[in-house]
This record gives C-alpha cells, structure tokens and sequence, in this order.
C-alpha cells in the first residue's frame, strides 16, 4: 500500500507569495530605505540664520550641505549598481520601481522643497540640489533594465 500525501496547492502558494515578498522588502530595503537617514527632518536649532537676513549662518549651511551631499552621493551608488541590475520580468521590475518610489520620492521631495528654498552653498547649489524629485523619480525608472 502507497501512502499518498496531499498537497495542499493554497498553502504551497500562500508560502510561495510570503517568501516572494520577503524577498522583495529586503531587496528594496538594502539600501534604498537607508537614504531615509537623511531626509530626517533637520531640528530647528539646527538652523540658524544671520541677523537681519533669510540666510543661513555657515554652519546651518554645512548641515544641509551633508545631508544633500549624502543623499546624492549614496542615491548615485546604488543607481549605478541598480541599473546595471537586469530583471527580465517586466511586471516584476515595475513593482520593484514602484516599490522603491513610493518609499523614497514622498519623503525626499518633503526633505528636498523644505531645504532647497535656502541658500546654503554660495557657488555650488545646484550640484547640491542635482537631484530633485522629478529626476530621482526619472532614473528609478532605470534601474533593472540591465543598462
């Protein structure tokens, strides 16, 4: 006599799906939820202006300075990496970018218009402010395509 086991096919599946978006949250995580750091609100104490002027004192303007620099150097680095990245599935790619832009673009763009009306940088704001909203959104649309 053979003992048959029965599958349970919703159950395979159902830990099929688990796994599977395991999998996608660590992926998006590793890395990308790390940029949160520092689009961390700045506290106001943080920031301090010169008397008599809407401008930032220097060292206000160094904490902005490090947090866009930060951003987009560590943005840039995982671009790289992540576009060199090929997955052919085309609906899975989409849910990845979609994924990594509904977690990164709200909170940068938040962090991005708050600090970006400062003059924090006298000759260099705009490789400071390179990488506003609408051009992260456009090259997380790169990523995976294996480029």
């Amino acid at each position: 006599e053979r003992l048959v086991e029965v599958i349970d096919a919703g159950s395979i599946m159902a830990s099929v799906v688990n796994r599977f978006e395991t999998a996608r949250s660590n992926f998006v995580a590793c890395g990308w939820e790390d940029l949160t750091d520092y689009m961390a609100p700045i506290q106001e104490s943080e920031l301090q202006f010169k008397s008599r002027k809407n401008e930032l004192t220097l060292e206000s303007g160094r904490v902005l300075k490090r947090r866009f620099e930060s951003f987009n150097s560590e943005f840039d680095e995982l671009h790289t990496a992540e576009r060199a990245l090929s997955v052919p599935d085309s609906t899975l790619r989409a849910e990845l970018r979609k994924t990594i832009s509904e977690r990164l673009v709200p909170p940068w763009s938040e962090f991005y218009y708050k600090y970006v009306k400062y003059q924090f940088s006298k000759k260099h704001m705009d490789q400071y402010t390179r990488l506003s909203p609408a051009v992260v959104e456009d090259k997380l649309n790169e990523l995976l395509a294996g480029l």
